[in-house]
C-alpha cells in the first residue's frame, strides 16, 4: 500500500465518522507512526539530533487497519480494538 493510501483512508475515515455521530474525533494532521513509550526519560547528556541523524529510513506493508479504542481504566491508558479490516494487496 502507498504511502498516500494512508492518508486517503485516514481523511475518509474521520469524515464518515463525524457523519456517524462520533463528536470528537481527532483531526489533526495524520502521521503515520508507532508508539514507543509515553513520558520517557533520557540519560543525561542525550543528544536527540545525533540519535534523529543516525536513523535510517524504513518501508513497512501495511496489510490491515484498526479502529481502536483508548481509554483510562483504572488509571492505565487501555486499548482496545474495535474493528480491524484486512487490506488487499
Amino acid at each position: 500500500m502507498r504511502e498516500e493510501n494512508l492518508w486517503r483512508i485516514q481523511r475518509e475515515l474521520v469524515r464518515e465518522l463525524k457523519e456517524e455521530g462520533f463528536y470528537d474525533i481527532d483531526d489533526r494532521e495524520y502521521k503515520p507512526h508507532l508508539t514507543l513509550g509515553r513520558q520517557v526519560r533520557v540519560k543525561p547528556g542525550f543528544d536527540s539530533k545525533e540519535f534523529e541523524a543516525a536513523l535510517q529510513p524504513i518501508t513497512l506493508e501495511v496489510t490491515g487497519l484498526s479502529l481502536m479504542k483508548s481509554e483510562r481504566v483504572e488509571g492505565k491508558l487501555t486499548y482496545t480494538e474495535i474493528y480491524r479490516i484486512q487490506l488487499d494487496h
